[in-house]
C-alpha cells in the first residue's frame, strides 16, 4: 500500500485520427479491477503544478496557472511510439492508493499535452496552460477599407480601413463609432469576431462635440430602421439621427461639426448587461466550452455583485486584459481548477465551515477527518502595494467615458457640468476609516478601478474592499503531506482552519486558499493561505 499517480493521455494514433489511451502509473503499476485498464509502471515524475488566483502573493491581478513536466522512463525505448502521436486532447493525472479501487483516485490535473521531448532514458509530456486560450484578441476582424461613394459599410483606405471593428459588451458611455460611410453619415459601435455586424438594445444617446442630437422618431418604428437598406434610403433630419439596432448602426441627419460620439446598451436584457453574465460571454466567445464555465460561480457572482457595466474594445485587447479589467471591478478572480473548469470568484474574508483543518500530527495530538499533516509553515511578506498593512481609504473610479474631450474641443452651449464630465474619464466614489491609523501608522490609501456604470453600484463594492482591506491581513506559506483526502477537499478559494501553537493560531484561524503547489516528486503540497 501507499500512494501513486496515475496518468491517462488520450492520443491520436494514426493519420485517419484514431484515437486510444494511454494509462501509465508511478509505484509497480495499477491493475485493480476497477480500473479501465493496466497502468503501466513509467511515472518518474508526476508533473508539478502551480496555481494561485492573483500573482504570487498577492491579492490583485490576474489568476497565473504552470505545470511541470510529466516524466516516463523509456530506457528501454518501448513507448519511443509516442513521439509519433498527436495530441492537443485530454491529459489528466490522479493520486490515490495503491490498494484502493479506482473510484477513490482524485484527479489533480486535469488539461492537455502541448509537447513531447525525449532523451534516451525519459520522455517528457508537457502541459498547456488552458489560460493560454484567453490571450487572444477579442476582435481580430477589420474593416476592409472596400466602399466606393454611397455604396458599402467597410470605410475607405485612407478612413478606416485595416483598423479594428469595434465590439460592445454592456453599457458604454461616450464610445466613438467607427465611421462605416461618410458618405451617408453611417456609424457602427457593435461587430462580432468575424467581422459581421452585431446588434445591441439601444442607442441612448448620440452626441456632436458633447451637444445631444435627438432621434428622428418620424423614420422606421419610432425612428429605428429594420435592417441596413432602410437605414441607407432614411433622411434623417439635421441635427437628428436614426438607428439600426439589429446591426449596431447609427446614421445622421447632417455632417457633424466637431467629434461624434453615443452611449449604447448592447444587451437587451439587464442581467446581460451585468458584470457575471458579461464574463460568461467573453468566456464562451474565447471558445471555452459552457460546461467547462462554472454555471454555480456564475449564478453566484451575479446574485452578490448584480452590477451592471461595460467594455467598449476597438484595439487588440486580449481576452485576458478584458476579463482582468471585469472580475478585478467587482473584487473577483478567475482560473481553471484541477479539472480544468473555469471558476469566477470573489475575494472575500474566510468565513463558514472549513473544508480541512491544517494542524502538526505529533505525539498526543489526534488527527481527525478531513485534517491534513503540516510539515512546514511560514509567515511570509505580502507583494501587494500596502505590503500587508491595513488601508483605510479606498476609492474606486466607474462610468468610464470611452472618449475623453477638452473643453476647447467641445460644441458651445453645453453645461459646464457636460463640459467636465467629458473631461474626465471616470467618476469616483471613497470610503474611508480613519480610525484605522491610530493604530497603523503606515495605513495607505488604494485607488481602483473599475468598469461599472452606476455610481450606486460603485459605491457598494468600494465599501466592501474597505471593510476587506482595512483588517490586518496575514500570509502563510505552509506544506502538508499530500494525500487524496485532503486533494479532494482543496481547491483555490476554499476556506480552511489553520491550528498551530504559534503566530496566535492556538484556538485556530481560518484562511483562503489562494495559491496551490503541487509537488508529486516530494509528495508535497505547499499551500498559500491569506486571511
Amino acid at each position: 500500500m501507499g500512494t501513486i499517480y496515475l496518468a491517462e493521455i488520450t492520443a491520436a494514433i494514426d493519420a485517419a485520427g484514431t484515437l486510444t489511451t494511454l494509462r501509465y502509473s508511478s509505484g509497480r503499476g495499477y491493475n485493480d479491477p476497477s480500473a479501465p485498464g493496466y497502468y503501466e509502471p513509467r511515472i518518474s515524475q508526476p508533473a508539478n503544478i502551480n496555481r494561485t488566483i492573483f500573482d504570487s502573493l498577492t491579492t490583485f491581478g490576474e489568476g497565473k496557472i504552470s505545470y511541470g513536466e510529466l516524466v516516463l522512463k523509456n530506457p528501454d525505448g518501448g513507448i519511443d511510439n509516442l513521439l509519433q502521436y498527436g495530441y492537443g486532447r485530454s491529459a489528466v493525472i490522479k493520486i490515490g492508493d495503491s490498494a484502493a479501487a479506482y473510484s477513490s483516485f482524485v484527479t489533480i490535473l486535469s488539461g492537455v499535452i502541448e509537447q513531447v521531448t525525449a532523451s534516451l532514458t525519459d520522455l517528457s509530456l508537457m502541459f498547456r496552460d488552458r489560460t493560454q486560450e484567453l490571450e487572444a484578441a477579442v476582435q481580430v476582424a477589420t474593416f476592409a477599407g472596400t466602399n466606393s461613394g454611397p455604396t458599402g459599410i467597410e470605410g475607405t483606405p485612407d478612413t478606416i480601413g485595416g483598423q479594428p471593428k469595434p465590439r460592445i459588451f454592456g453599457i458604454c458611455k461616450q464610445v466613438t463609432p467607427a465611421p462605416v460611410n461618410t458618405s451617408q453619415l453611417i456609424y457602427a459601435v457593435n461587430y462580432d469576431r468575424s467581422g459581421n455586424t452585431a446588434a445591441i438594445f439601444s442607442v441612448d444617446g448620440v452626441y456632436d462635440g458633447g451637444a445631444a442630437l435627438s432621434l428622428d422618431t418620424t423614420i422606421g418604428t419610432s425612428g429605428n430602421c429594420s435592417n441596413l437598406s432602410a437605414l441607407q434610403a432614411a433622411n434623417p433630419a439635421a441635427g437628428k439621427y436614426a438607428t439600426c439596432l439589429s446591426a449596431g448602426l447609427f446614421k445622421l441627419g447632417a455632417s457633424p461639426s466637431k467629434t461624434i460620439t453615443c452611449d449604447i446598451t448592447e444587451g437587451a436584457a439587464a442581467i446581460n448587461n451585468r458584470v457575471a453574465n458579461i464574463i460568461d460571454r467573453l468566456l464562451l466567445d474565447a471558445g471555452v466550452a459552457s460546461g467547462d464555465i462554472s454555471s454555480s460561480d456564475i449564478s453566484t457572482l451575479d446574485s452578490n455583485a448584480p452590477y451592471q457595466a461595460g467594455i467598449f474594445i476597438n484595439d487588440n485587447s486580449s481576452y485576458h486584459t478584458i476579463l482582468d479589467q471585469l472580475a478585478g471591478s467587482v473584487g473577483a478572480w478567475y482560473a481553471p481548477n484541477n479539472l480544468n473548469q473555469y471558476r469566477i470568484v470573489q475575494l472575500n474574508s474566510p468565513t463558514g465551515s472549513p473544508v480541512c483543518t491544517f494542524k502538526k500530527f505529533s505525539h498526543g495530538i489526534a488527527s481527525a477527518a478531513n485534517d491534513g499533516d503540516i510539515t512546514s509553515l511560514e509567515l511570509v511578506a505580502s507583494n501587494d502595494n500596502s505590503r500587508g498593512v491595513p488601508y483605510w481609504n479606498v476609492s474606486l473610479d466607474y462610468c468610464k467615458v470611452w472618449t475623453v474631450q477638452a473643453a476647447g474641443s467641445l460644441a458651445g452651449g453645453i453645461t459646464d457640468e457636460m463640459r467636465g464630465y467629458l473631461g474626465s474619464e471616470f467618476r469616483t466614489v471613497t470610503a474611508s476609516d480613519s480610525t484605522i491609523q491610530q493604530q497603523f501608522l503606515q495605513a495607505s490609501e488604494l485607488a481602483l478601478q473599475s468598469l461599472l456604470i452606476n455610481a450606486a453600484d460603485a459605491q457598494a463594492v468600494c465599501n466592501a474592499q474597505l471593510i476587506l482591506r482595512k483588517v490586518l491581513r496575514t500570509t502563510f506559506n505552509l506544506k502538508v503531506r499530500l494525500s487524496s483526502d485532503i486533494i479532494g477537499l482543496i481547491d483555490l478559494g476554499a476556506v480552511v482552519n489553520v491550528t498551530l501553537p504559534r503566530f496566535s493560531l492556538n484556538s485556530g484561524k481560518l484562511f483562503v486558499i489562494t495559491g496551490l503547489q503541487y509537488d508529486a516528486e516530494q509528495n508535497e503540497l505547499e499551500i498559500t493561505i491569506w486571511g
